[in-house]
Parts: structure tokens; sequence; C-alpha cells
């Protein structure tokens, strides 16, 4: 989030400086170099060159000042197929589906540091006859939605606000992520484009450079109707010369408590990357043997036997990992990813999985299969190399998932090129290891009253093309 803040006020404290320099010329000269020497011109030639000086210095500044607000208007198309090749299942067999996205957008940079952004999401999708379960249950349907819709403005140059839906990024893992309490939903790093929608906030941030601090204060106010259910966040970031840390404290409406602990310490030949949480009174069922729909969904009224309750519990969440990157072939960049994620409160009884991912399609079910997140132990390794190609404006890269409770990952290998200056083309080809299990889950036919078309078999190899437009 540090890192967007800058990103998106960078142009506004360009623009400042410029027109700082450009109205103090003459002073800074007269510091560096000492006073004129008038021996070798004439006062006439003195005069005019000063003349020209400021006239091109007042050109300058009414042309930064009209460029400092403006209206920009734009967006970005995406186009995307999918294959999804079934276990036992022939090529032509494979079940496809079909995605087009639209994003809208309207900047508007205002005078003294206001700005106003609003981002409006239009989605439609086509899917095969029967529904197949995907890696992670896509949080976008066919729907329109407002993804981002703020106004930042800042209070004496120390006091920085963003009121509204903005996208936010809380962590250091490039898979896990167990400190980003405001997200409503997971990152999945197998998506060639993420396109989790924003999160409504009110958020304060308060830079001490002198300090080497960064303070947030954030309000979050999805699914708010009282007072009482607003959730609220603190963190505070100290950046050093080895690496930047930050601490999270996080209380929801449903008084569930987070704390949470980020560092990226830098060391001679990579970077180490930790994200550790703490949650209590998480209020959601602990599963212990296999539910019905309707078991699953009235569990916290029924007291279902097959169900335990662990809110007064604390779970940890940590995931660990490095970051080398180095230059190689002519300034091509490697970068190699490792990962390891421990999570306290997750299951290693297979035999549940079936009824977790039937009731994660229930209406209004907070239940929500995520095989990352689903098991206790997980690893990843990560390799891409960017700057491929003459134009240097290709990459490819490959990730591997792995479950370590039962044995079953994913690997998946991207290709990306720049096909013209505003049409990119990415593609990924994955295939899913193990036997049944969190990455492979099997049902074969339901029976389910609310998901006739549902069909769940073990996933064996899937691929992916997206056309990215930007207009």
């Amino acid at each position: 989030m540090k890192h967007l803040l800058r990103l998106l006020l960078f142009p506004i404290f360009a623009c400042c400086i410029l027109i700082y320099q450009a109205a103090n010329a003459d002073e800074r000269e007269d510091d560096l170099f000492g006073e004129e020497d008038t021996t070798l011109f004439s006062e006439q030639a003195d005069s005019e060159a000063k003349g020209e000086n400021s006239s091109l210095k007042l050109a300058l500044k009414e042309a930064l000042q009209q460029k400092e607000k403006h209206l920009d208007i734009g967006g970005r198309f995406y186009y995307t197929n999918s294959l999804l090749i079934p276990e036992n299942s022939q090529l032509s067999d494979g079940r496809l589906s079909t995605s087009g996205i639209v994003d809208l957008y309207f900047d508007a940079r205002l005078d003294d540091d206001l700005r106003f952004y609003f981002q409006q999401k239009l989605s439609n999708s086509v899917a095969s006859e029967k529904n197949i379960v995907p890696l992670v249950l896509s949080q976008l349907g066919e729907k329109n939605d407002v993804d981002q819709l703020w106004i930042k403005f800042s209070i004496d140059q120390g006091y920085y606000f963003t009121l509204g839906k903005q996208p936010t990024k809380l962590g250091t893992g490039f898979v896990w992520q167990p400190t980003d309490f405001l997200n409503v939903d997971r990152y999945n790093p197998l998506d060639l484009t993420d396109q989790r929608l924003g999160v409504n906030l009110v958020k304060l941030q308060i830079p001490l450079p002198d300090n080497n601090l960064n303070i947030y204060a954030i309000a979050q106010l999805d699914d708010t109707e009282t007072l009482d259910e607003i959730g609220a966040l603190l963190r505070i970031e100290y950046l050093s010369k080895s690496g930047e840390y930050a601490l999270s404290l996080k209380n929801s409406k449903d008084s569930q408590l987070r704390l949470g602990f980020d560092a990226s310490v830098g060391f001679k030949y990579f970077d180490w990357l930790i994200s550790a949480a703490a949650i209590h009174n998480d209020p959601r069922p602990f599963v212990i043997e296999a539910l019905g729909p309707a078991q699953f969904l009235l569990a916290d009224l029924l007291d279902a036997s097959q169900t335990i309750d662990r809110s007064e519990e604390w779970f940890q969440q940590t995931s660990t990992g490095f970051l080398y990157t180095r230059t190689i072939f002519d300034n091509k960049t490697l970068i190699i990813n490792g990962e390891y994620f421990y999570n306290e409160a997750g299951y290693t009884n297979r035999d549940v999985l079936p009824s977790i991912i039937i009731n994660s399609f229930i209406p209004g079910s907070t239940t929500n299969f995520n095989p990352l997140y689903f098991g206790k132990e997980y690893a990843a390794v990560g390799l891409s190399i960017n700057g491929l190609g003459g134009d240097q404006d290709q990459s490819i890269s490959v990730i591997a998932i792995s479950n370590l409770d039962d044995q079953t990952g994913v690997t998946q290998l991207v290709y990306r090129t720049q096909l013209f200056r505003d049409l990119a083309l990415s593609t990924s080809m994955g295939w899913f290891l193990g036997d049944e299990g969190v990455f492979r889950p099997s049902l074969g036919e339901t029976n389910v009253p609310f998901a006739e078309d549902l069909l769940i078999l073990p996933p064996r190899f899937n691929a992916s093309l997206q056309l990215s437009l930007s207009f």
C-alpha cells in the first residue's frame, strides 16, 4: 500500500517540485556559482537575457499549473478464454469458459493535492453447461460493479486522507498474505490478472519521515449499518537501512481480533520476507465430520455434533520465504521466490472437503472453499525472467504450489508479451498434481437441489489465453 500511495502522489509532488525549481532558478545559480560576472556582458544583454528567462519561467509555470488540473478518461478491456480438462477426459471433452471484463476509469487531478478517482467494472462470462469448481471460487461473476470510487486530499502536508472504495494490499508474501486483513477476497496467484474489487475504507496516513515511520488509521465500512459494525485497523510501518517492518491491529464488527507482523529484510544476495498473523474469535464453525447443505447453513444455530466452536481460541498463520533478484544476459531480470505457509486453523481431514465445497455454492453462506488456505502446511516456489525479446517486452514465469498435507499441488507456466503498444497477450498452462485432495477435489455428479448442474471432477490440466487492451 505504501508503494501505491507513492505512485498516486508522485505526479503531484513532481509538479510542485518543478514549479518551485523554476521560480527559484536565479537564487540557486547564485548560491552554486556566485554572482554573475558583469564585466563579460553589457547591461543591455544581461537585461534582455533576464527578461527572456522570466518569460520562459512564467510560461513553464502556467503549463505545469494547467497540467496539474485535468481529467483523464480511459480504461482496459480483458478478454479471456480458459480450458479445463478433468481426470480421465479427452481434449475434446475439456470444459470451456469465456469472460470479458471492461474497466472504465475517470481520474480527476485537481489543485491543492486533491484527486478523485472512479473505476467501473463491467463483466460478462460464458461457462460450459456444467459448473466446475475452479481453483479459487471467483468473486466476480456476470455483473457490473464499482471497483474504485475514492477521493484523496491532504491537510497541512502531513495528514493524507483517502475516502471511498479503494484497492489495498498488506503483506509480503507472493502467494499467501495472512496479514491482508482488509480485502474481502483472497489473492489468487494463478490468475492472469488480479480482478478483486476495492474495499470501502476511510484511510488516514501520517508520514513521519524524521522517524522513518508511516502510520495508518483505517475504518472499514463494507456491510456496515451501525457504528459498532465498523471495522478498525491501525498499522505502523518502519523503514530502516536493513529493511521494512510493520505492525497491524484489526478489530472486525464480529469482534474478531487480528494481530499482524510483516518484515522484509535485505541481505547481500536475497531478501527475507515474513508475514505472521494471530487470529482470535473466528466465528466460522470448524467441521469435524461431513455435513449436508442444510446442516451447514444452520450449524451456528443447531450446535451440530459435526462442528465445534473455536471462537475463544487463538490461531496463527505465518508465511516466510525469500526473494532473489539478479540481472542476467544483457539487462534481463531473473527473479526467484520461495515461500512456506503454516495455517494453524486449517484442516488435515480430507473427508470434510466435499461438504465445504458444496456449501460454498449456497447463496448467503459464509463458507468459502479456498485450497490455498484449506490445509495446514504449504510450500511454493516461483521463477520469472523479464526483458526477453528484441524489444524487451516479453516475460516467462513458472510457479509451483504444493499442499504438504495431502501431497497435491499445481504448477503453472505463464508467457506475456506486448503485441502492440496498447495490446498485451498473456497465456498460461497449468498441471494439477497428486491424487485426490485439496488441489484435485472430486465429487462426481451431485444431487444438490440448489446446484443441480454442479460437476466436481479432479482437474488435470488447464490453459488460459488473455488479451488486454488499453484505451
